[in-house]
């Protein structure tokens, strides 16, 4: 570990490129940093680490100008600032690139990148310069596209390029990236990663907040972690090891938790289902949709977890929404317990009891402007109300033995989901099934977008799901969180290429991504 102020410039300088020193912020009482400093240099990737609500989102918004702090300095090249405004760290070359990008969908990639500083030309706009200085930033960052059309039409990994390029345009000094890479299939999240080693070994500051270790150890020379908002330490990269570092982000030990041996060789890799499962309780027999999916067919036994593994884009999402009613399917046979299940949708699914915890909870798995309570029970109303009469009471009492059981910390029933941490998004959405009495659950890349410590009870309330008689499909893209699962089918291209048992998938998962192809 080295303290903030040990830093090797990797420039030669003397000045880091943006320092903050001291920095502490407090909403209604809650002390969301605490004196925290740190230093981002010129040349280097420097990831920020930590749980949901660890402060990282904080630190964000002040360096990018969109929050003041209470107290402490910022400086950019030595010099101290005040930012009031996001456009006032933009024009001191600190830009900031967030999971939902910025970007207008409806202009073109060219008046995208020169929003805000349009070249003029007499009294028109020079789109002749605008377009070629936009082209040949894009050409620097390795991405040819046409600059003419609406950014709208782009796919993520595209607009993500047209994102740096307007940091670029505006002479960026640091770019700061907030999970840039939770939406990305893993092919554009390596042009991406190549893309930010080229800027930082041009000179440029990268504040890099992940989730996801192994990027961190691709691309970073150092990560500082924060818990709790207070800065617990910054570590070389990549003399640490990741055992450590998740052990500062959660404040406990990792080694006999299900995470921490999946991060360990020395440990027999972890499993989530029983073990012995043996009796089918959902049947699929040839089941296509409409564009991807082509003959599948498997049995999900009574307490296994079973994986579907594959590439973003191999059919996994279009499978567990098949699954769930959600998605029509064309041919094929699905059924429970020996039942068919011929006129599948999400209301019957619910009955039968099957629950689905999709890939986008916040769109799909919850209601924003609803409550904890009002969204635990949304997928068995009917058993608190009768004719038009809500027993409210029941209600609570149900929320408040879910809230306590998901270990659900600070959350109180009355409270909107909407402004929970993702990682507790996600609980809700589990305890609506729970609370529904499901027990089936078709789990769509159940851990995306929330922190190892959140993810490590993720693991654990699936792992008592079927220890309870409950069983488990998950999608997922994870190669570590598939390598955990009883047996695992892969997908490739919307046909299933392979299965393997739990004994037959090697540490490093080998065995899994050779079927990928």
């Amino acid at each position: 570990m080295v303290a903030s102020d040990e830093v090797l410039l990797s420039n030669g300088s003397n000045e880091p490129a943006l320092e903050v020193k001291g920095v502490s912020k407090t909403y209604l009482g809650v002390k969301a940093l605490q004196k925290v400093s740190l230093s981002f240099v010129a040349g280097e990737a420097h990831a920020v680490a930590g749980q949901n609500g660890a402060g990282k989102s904080t630190l964000i918004r002040i360096i990018s100008g969109a929050e003041e702090p209470d107290s402490g300095e910022i400086k950019v090249q030595g010099k101290p600032v005040s930012f009031d405004t996001p456009h006032a760290a933009q024009k001191a070359g600190i830009i900031t690139i967030y999971q939902e990008l910025s970007l207008v969908s409806g202009l073109s990639v060219a008046e995208n990148i020169f929003m805000g500083a349009l070249p003029i030309k007499g009294a028109t706009i020079d789109r002749g310069r605008m377009r070629r200085e936009a082209e040949e930033t894009l050409d620097w960052l390795g991405f040819s596209m046409d600059v003419e059309v609406p950014v709208g039409s782009l796919a993520i990994a595209q607009q993500q390029a047209v994102e740096l390029a307007k940091a670029l345009h505006r002479k960026a000094k640091v770019i700061v990236l907030d999970e840039p890479t939770a939406t990305l299939p893993a092919p554009d999240v390596k042009r991406l990663l190549t893309v930010l080693k080229t800027l930082r070994e041009r000179g440029v500051a990268i504040v890099y907040v992940s989730h996801r270790m192994e990027e961190i150890y691709e691309l970073c020379q150092r990560v500082s972690v924060l818990r709790d908002g207070s800065l617990v330490g910054t570590y070389r990269l990549p003399e640490t090891k990741a055992p450590e570092i998740i052990r500062a982000m959660i404040g406990r030990a990792l080694r006999t938790s299900l995470l921490g041996q999946s991060l360990d060789d020395t440990h027999k890799r972890p499993r989530l289902g029983t073990g012995k499962a043996m009796e089918p309780v959902l049947s699929v027999r040839g089941l296509e949709d409409r564009s991807i999916l082509q003959d599948i067919s498997f049995d999900l036994l009574r307490g296994e977890v079973l994986g579907v593994a594959g590439l973003v884009g191999s059919g996994q999402t279009e499978l567990a929404k098949c699954l769930f009613g959600a998605r029509e399917r064309v041919a094929g046979e699905i059924s429970m317990d020996g039942h068919s299940l011929r006129f599948l949708n999400p209301r019957e699914a619910i009955r039968r009891g099957i629950g689905l915890l999709p890939q986008d909870r916040k769109e799909q798995g919850f209601i924003h402007g609803m409550s904890v309570t009002e969204n635990i029970t949304l997928a068995s109303l009917p058993a608190f109300s009768r004719y038009t009469f809500l027993f409210k009471k029941n209600e609570r009492q149900i929320a408040e033995e879910m809230i306590g059981r998901l270990m659900m910390r600070s959350v109180v029933p009355e409270k909107e989901v909407g402004a929970l941490s993702g990682g507790t998004q996600q609980k809700v959405v589990f305890a609506k099934w729970l609370a529904s009495t499901a027990r089936i659950l078709i789990v769509d890349e159940p851990t995306r977008g929330i922190d190892v410590g959140a993810k490590e009870e993720i693991y654990e309330l699936l792992s008592q799901f079927v220890r309870q008689g409950g069983s488990v499909l998950m999608c997922t893209s994870e190669l570590p969180e598939v390598m955990m699962a009883d047996r695992v089918l892969v997908l490739a291209r919307g046909k299933l290429v392979g299965e393997l048992a739990h004994e037959e998938i090697d540490p490093h998962g080998e065995a899994v991504l050779n079927l990928f192809h």
